[in-house]
């Protein structure tokens, strides 16, 4: 599978991915930075939501997208332009390397339901595995325990109590979440975070935020 780049037209990458909803997206600079290089799906905030950027901001200024139908075809353009591997970063909001993989491959099986059944028929019931090579950002304990004092037991978002304790530490079950995420440039500080239930840490991720940077 081959990446394209878009480096001339904005309007020419939004018409890529309104008809390739099912692929993957990466932004780098330019110049293709070897240190620069992050993966996001088409429908994430990161790469879509116009704003007040200038016209042009998406592909014909300082930064440039390659799309593909699939995460390796990526990756392939990467290491062909010489990106460093630990330098291939995934999105931290819509999570390209996680889940939202599996949740594409859920809407197509959806889509086809006799294809579905042919393949369910066909299978042994053994689950498939991969090895992931990945670069994982050292979160500060201590910017999460400021967090957690200031929220106390209660979502910061919903204003809910946390549903339950953890077993671990027998704190109040809150998740911290960086409102700019770490793998977008964002900083690992109080000001950047919020304490959120399971649920409304969901909808930041998967929905429509509440709690932007």
């Amino acid at each position: 599978m081959v990446a394209k780049l878009f480096d001339k037209s904005d309007d020419d990458y939004f018409a890529w991915i309104e008809a390739n909803p099912e692929s993957f997206i990466a932004n780098t600079r330019r110049n293709i930075s070897p240190s620069y290089f992050v993966i996001h799906l088409p429908s994430c905030k990161h790469i879509t939501v116009r704003g007040d950027l200038p016209a042009g901001a998406f592909t014909e200024r300082d930064y440039v997208k390659v799309a593909a139908l699939d995460l390796a075809a990526l990756v392939g353009f990467a290491s062909y332009h010489q990106v460093q591997l630990d330098k291939i970063t995934y999105c931290e909001s819509c999570k390209p390397d996680r889940t939202n993989d599996l949740d594409l491959l859920v809407k197509k099986s959806l889509r086809d339901p006799e294809e579905r059944r042919r393949k369910l028929a066909e299978s042994n019931g053994q689950a498939r595995f991969r090895t992931v090579l990945r670069r994982e950002f050292i979160r500060s304990e201590h910017v999460i325990a400021e967090r957690l004092e200031i929220a106390g037991h209660h979502c910061e978002s919903c204003g809910k109590e946390a549903p339950f304790l953890r077993n671990s530490n027998g704190l109040a079950y809150l998740e911290v979440h960086h409102k700019k995420p770490l793998s977008e440039g964002g900083l690992d500080t109080v000001e950047n975070t919020i304490a959120l239930c399971p649920n409304c840490h969901r909808r930041e991720h998967h929905g429509v935020p509440k709690h932007p940077a």
